[in-house]
């Protein structure tokens, strides 16, 4: 299950207005398994340690999700699950 958050930072030297979108993801319980086709793909794409913070955390993971980059809250992240790619020799 996850549910998104959008934070709007005030007065960074980068823009004087930045809207960030956070996500937080977490198990729950539902009647039926999810479908692939219902799964979403995040591709990392790193970390950056900002002069803002969401819930006193400075450190940020950003993900590309359905072409939109968002953060995924740190606590959530072990949740993700690592996908194979390519083909095995």
């Amino acid at each position: 299950m996850t549910k998104d958050y959008e934070h709007i930072i005030v007065g960074i030297s980068l823009a004087p207005l930045t809207r960030v979108r956070e996500r937080c993801i977490w198990r729950g319980f539902r009647e039926r398994p999810i479908a692939d086709t219902e799964q979403e793909i995040y591709m990392y794409l790193g970390f950056t340690m900002d002069e803002w913070s969401v819930n006193d955390i400075y450190k940020h993971h950003w993900f590309l999700v359905g072409g939109d980059r968002i953060m995924v809250n740190n606590y959530c992240i072990k949740l993700l699950k690592e996908i194979e790619y390519g083909t095995k020799t």
